[in-house]
């Protein structure tokens, strides 16, 4: 048996980490999560998991996300990087794209981008791979924008509750 693939979020705020962490279970139930409120948490849960995707806040307490995504490329196997902020602007696209991210998506535009990104560029557990027209197995650049499937569903205030209000116990 394949072991479960490992998805890292990076999020300083307690009730958005835990907001995140249960919309993306219920979308990606195959994965293990895990959580980290900062820099420092986030390297090493990566140095020993491997995470296949890493959804990184670049606004961290102690460090800047494009630090840990920075040392994910080093550390070898960063598998995706998404980086993400509540602030937009061109610096932070190109600063991503700089550090290897797969992507940058504004806060604001998470809950619409982020699932169709992960389901073009994340292989199923069946094995199936994405191909480009070279027939090479590719993301999808940080230039391109996926149509959304389901806008705002769910809203940030709406996550935060979810985080605030669910007693499940979660490894945040």
């Amino acid at each position: 048996m394949e072991p479960s693939p490992v998805f890292l979020i990076v999020e300083p705020s307690p009730a958005l980490r835990k907001g995140l962490c249960l919309w993306l279970q219920t979308s990606l139930p195959d994965h293990l999560f895990l959580c980290a409120a900062n820099g420092r948490e986030a390297m090493s849960l990566a140095s020993s998991n491997f995470p296949t995707i890493s959804l990184i806040e670049i606004h961290l307490p102690d460090e800047n996300g494009f630090e840990v995504a920075r040392h994910l490329y080093e550390a070898a196997a960063p598998g995706i990087v998404v980086m993400t902020s509540f602030q937009d602007g061109r610096f932070f696209y190109e600063k991503a794209r700089a550090v290897g991210a797969d992507r940058f998506i504004p806060k604001y535009l998470l809950l619409s981008e982020l699932l169709p990104f992960l389901k073009v560029n994340v292989p199923s557990q069946t094995g199936e791979e994405h191909e480009t027209d070279n027939g090479q197995t590719t993301p999808q650049p940080l230039s391109a924008i996926p149509e959304a499937e389901n806008p705002d569903q769910v809203s940030f205030a709406q996550l935060s509750e979810i985080g605030n209000e669910n007693e499940m116990e979660l490894d945040l």
